[in-house]
């Protein structure tokens, strides 16, 4: 199932809009990260028929308490940063949602209203949508933004065929790839293998890789295993 995840809105409004425009695309489960103002009648008014979507929202401390069981994130920008994590378009980025949201769990996030998301909440994701504007004006409203990405994970999912699930083939959800990423940087960490200097940039590079290899939950198994093992080895 398709989460969309709002980080810290501080208008009412503009979570009612969203609600409003996800339940136009069929997608109905919303977390709110620490929002400024909920539940609120303006909220309500702007929903308008989606009322159902905000009284079954999920409200959170943070965002890793909003994604931690789901097995694919992806974060929702306009913006082009220089970072290592790959960046998809809408219509490619709902493909890969339409794959592996028919018996898993996966979200999209948007970031506050003037700044959109951090550089650290974005490595918390998987990836970036890039929404393309105009050359003149690059900030999109919340609830266009997430109504654009509604709109193609609704094309993707009446596109494509149910996923086959099994035991090889299920992935990782966002709690264990955390104790992986955090496992192999007290290995580069213990073993020597990484200056303070190196170190800064090692925890973003290893997410992207691990990202990349879109272990099975098994296989992710398998090194968590190996790598504990050998971090005996430093105690």
């Amino acid at each position: 199932m398709l989460r969309i995840v709002l980080i810290k809105p501080t208008h009412p409004g503009n979570i009612g809009a969203a609600a409003r425009a996800m339940k136009v695309m069929g997608v109905e489960s919303l977390y709110l990260v620490a929002p400024s103002e909920f539940p609120s009648a303006v909220a309500t008014d702007r929903a308008s028929s989606a009322a159902d979507i905000l009284e079954n929202a999920t409200v959170v401390p943070d965002l890793l308490s909003a994604i931690a069981d789901c097995e694919l994130v992806y974060g929702s920008g306009s913006d082009v940063r220089d970072a290592p994590w790959k960046t998809l378009s809408p219509k490619k980025a709902a493909e890969h949602l339409a794959e592996r949201s028919a018996d898993r769990e996966v979200a999209v996030v948007f970031g506050t209203e003037r700044s959109g998301m951090t550089n650290e909440e974005l490595m918390l994701c998987q990836g970036q949508i890039q929404i393309p504007t105009g050359q003149g004006y690059h900030s999109l409203n919340l609830a266009a933004a997430v109504q654009i990405i509604c709109y193609e994970y609704l094309l993707a999912t009446q596109d494509s065929q149910p996923a086959v699930s099994s035991a090889e083939g299920v992935g990782i959800d966002r709690q264990k790839r955390e104790v992986l990423y955090r496992l192999i940087e007290s290995l580069a960490t213990q073993s020597g293998y990484l200056n303070q200097e190196q170190l800064k940039q090692f925890p973003q590079k290893i997410r992207v890789m691990i990202d990349r290899l879109a272990l099975s939950a098994r296989d992710a198994d398998l090194l968590l295993g190996f790598c504990r093992r050998i971090l005996r080895c430093f105690k």
